[in-house]
């Protein structure tokens, strides 16, 4: 499941962007939201992407049947230049 949805969905740094989104497995059963984000970006911005980012996780879940048991964890770290 993560890496259909890292697939899908992940997000890099580039020129519109100032944070960066990733999926990844953490087993047995949690789906590691992993997002980097620039001091310029501001809080509203990682909240929403993270928020976005759930509930494509339990999306793809339920659209597996999986919602019961599969957990969604997240991760955030300032990048400094």
């Amino acid at each position: 499941m993560a890496l259909d949805l890292e697939a899908s969905y992940h997000q890099d740094f580039g020129r519109d962007s100032d944070s960066s989104l990733h999926y990844l497995p953490k087993p047995p059963n949690t789906i590691l939201v992993f997002v980097h984000y620039k001091s310029e970006t501001s809080a509203e911005a990682v909240d929403k992407a993270i928020d976005t980012a759930k509930q494509l996780v339990n999306q793809d879940a339920s659209a597996h049947r999986w919602s019961s048991w599969v957990k969604v964890e997240v991760q955030r770290k300032l990048i400094k230049k």
